[in-house]
């Protein structure tokens, strides 16, 4: 019992650092867990015994948080998601940056190869990562990737600080940003650069102004729902 309430801890230790609100709710969620289940004892880190232990969360999840709006209901969903992912790769000895076993980690190395800051000038872009909340501690997200290599800025979906950010990013570069992602209506960069020109007069500040690319990144079910 003793390791079990000890992971309990360690777990509502991990929630993301929001509102009082979205915390206390997530604090909940996982304290029924308890009382409905054996939730996580410090021996079961396998994937099949993770998969178990997560089950009276889930089912906590669904009960608890029915009556609540659902962007409450996202973000307290996302919370107890990043805590516990946050848990499993600390228990399994795994890279907390990019989820992988530490002797498969790459993170350094990325590192050591982005471009150099007159090579970033000279691409005159940014890169901006839209995550779903699922991906960001997940081992096989590539996401991650360009946070090391480019220093790309990664926001996840229902985090608050991070949805203002993102929102701050864009109206920062205005005409200046677009989202990479297959639709209906995409175009190609060149139609982009030609409805530009014809939208507005030359403006020498605005054409120097680095471009925002931003990345949807989750499965395809995922990022339809993002786009």
């Amino acid at each position: 019992m003793a390791d079990q309430s000890q992971s309990i801890d360690h777990l509502i230790a991990r929630l993301p650092d929001w509102d009082d609100n979205v915390e206390s709710e997530a604090s909940a969620v996982i304290d029924e867990a308890t009382e409905n289940g054996k939730l996580i004892t410090n021996d079961a880190w396998n994937k099949k015994q993770w998969k178990e232990t997560k089950k009276p969360i889930n089912s906590a999840r669904i009960e608890h948080l029915g009556n609540l709006p659902r962007e409450e209901r996202e973000k307290v969903g996302v919370a107890i998601t990043t805590a516990t992912s946050k848990l499993m790769i600390e228990h399994s000895h795994r890279c907390m940056e990019c989820a992988m076993k530490k002797k498969l980690c790459v993170c350094d190395e990325l590192r050591s190869m982005r471009p150099t800051d007159e090579e970033r000038r000279s691409l005159n872009f940014d890169i901006a990562v839209y995550m779903h909340a699922k991906e960001r501690y997940r081992a096989s997200n590539t996401g991650k990737v360009l946070e090391k290599l480019y220093d790309a800025k990664i926001y996840v979906d229902s985090v608050e600080e991070d949805m203002r950010a993102l929102q701050e990013a864009i109206d920062a570069r205005k005409s200046r940003c677009c989202v990479l992602f297959p639709s209906n209506d995409s175009k190609t960069v060149e139609e982009l650069r030609f409805e530009s020109v014809l939208s507005r007069p030359s403006d020498p500040a605005v054409e120097e102004q680095r471009v925002l690319i931003i990345l949807v990144d989750g499965t395809w079910k995922q990022a339809k729902r993002l786009q």
